[in-house]
């Protein structure tokens, strides 16, 4: 069984939009768009909070489409589709954000997990691998 761990800490200042001075997000200057998207993305946690799982998938893949940079995003679409059990979509998606260089751990350590629920056991143990490399700390 896989474990899954939500990275849903997304929070988000709009700066004076009304001005015309842009938007914030944890202290560095983003597009509308990003901003948007990131918004989007915590409007899918509520859904999620809720148990609106398909629904809370759809507002992540809407928020990605704004905002494809956005690494929490994916990795919290990635766990999701992995508790929907859509695991090959899952493994796509967690690999894209490794493959990425995210920081996000959560997003390593699902990736190993989904890749071990589809059997692709050798890719599971080097994500592992890959893992405490990156983070050794975790260990």
């Amino acid at each position: 069984m896989a474990v899954l761990l939500f990275v849903f800490q997304l929070t988000c200042v709009g700066a004076g939009a009304e001005e015309g001075t842009g938007y914030e997000y944890r202290g560095k200057r983003v597009s509308k768009d990003f901003f948007q998207a990131v918004l989007i993305a915590k409007d899918a946690q509520l859904l999620l909070n809720n148990n609106r799982l398909q629904e809370a998938a759809d507002r992540l893949e809407e928020a990605l489409r704004l905002a494809p940079d956005l690494s929490e995003a994916e990795v919290n679409l990635g766990n999701l589709l992995m508790r929907l059990g859509r695991l090959q979509e899952a493994v796509a998606r967690l690999k894209h954000v490794v493959e990425n260089g995210s920081e996000i751990e959560e997003g390593w350590v699902n990736l190993g997990s989904a890749q071990a629920s589809i059997g692709q056991t050798a890719d599971a143990v080097e994500t592992y691998r890959a893992f405490l490399k990156r983070f050794p700390q975790s260990q």
